[in-house]
């Protein structure tokens, strides 16, 4: 089946983000844009909302979205269907194009009640620093961050739609760019935050595999020098 192209122009006005974040540097001021300034709906896990609810910022949690508690050990937060079908739908925003225009999926989010994610902020447990700090293995295994890879993942694939922040650095600059375009992203702007996305993944799992060869490699030793 055949679906209508996109437009590389397309804009896409942002009407709903979704924040999870270790690092909260910055947080509190771009959500504070986005909710106050621009009307964007806020959804948040875990810490995350608490963290902007504690602002006083108006934030909807992930498990109210869900009807799914947060599993013990901070664990399953975001791995949704009804998250993830939010952010991955080929839908029309704003009466743009996007890529690709499903409408088999538009009946579904219908159908489902999921209203879509067009933009999302996301930044990973710390893994590089947690191995440098000479932590136990353990410890290392356990900032492997699972949920937050796969939103950034799911939302760089999308970037004809949706949007993806994943470094407090880019706040500020995001922020100036969609108050000069009515708050709406532009094709070049996501497929820019897709690849840094995909750069931050990349790396990220380079050295989780470089860990853990060093891991393999040196077992006997590891189990002494890691285990503090």
């Amino acid at each position: 089946m055949g679906y209508p192209p996109r437009t590389l122009k397309s804009k896409v006005r942002l009407k709903r983000a979704l924040l999870s974040c270790y690092n909260k540097t910055g947080l509190e001021g771009l959500a504070t844009v986005l909710s106050k300034e621009a009307n964007i709906e806020l959804i948040a896990s875990g810490g995350t909302a608490k963290h902007l609810k504690i602002a006083g910022m108006k934030v909807t949690s992930v498990e109210k979205i869900t009807s799914f508690p947060e599993m013990p050990g901070e664990l399953v937060k975001t791995i949704h269907p009804i998250i993830h079908a939010a952010i991955l739908a080929e839908i029309p925003t704003s009466g743009e194009l996007t890529e690709k225009i499903n409408p088999e999926q538009l009946q579904f989010l219908e159908a489902h009640e999921i209203k879509p994610i067009d933009l999302v902020v996301c930044s990973l447990y710390p893994f590089k620093e947690t191995v440098i700090k000479l932590s136990s293995i353990e410890t290392c295994r356990s900032q492997i961050d699972i949920g937050g890879s796969v939103l950034i993942r799911a939302a760089a694939k999308n970037y004809p739609r949706v949007a993806v922040l994943t470094n407090s650095d880019q706040y500020e600059h995001f922020l100036r760019q969609i108050e000069k375009q009515d708050w709406c992203t532009t094709f070049e702007q996501r497929i820019e935050l897709a690849k840094q996305a995909f750069q931050v993944i990349a790396e990220y799992e380079y050295q989780i595999a470089k860990f853990m060869e060093n891991v393999n490699q040196n077992l006997d030793r590891s189990k002494q020098f890691y285990l503090i």
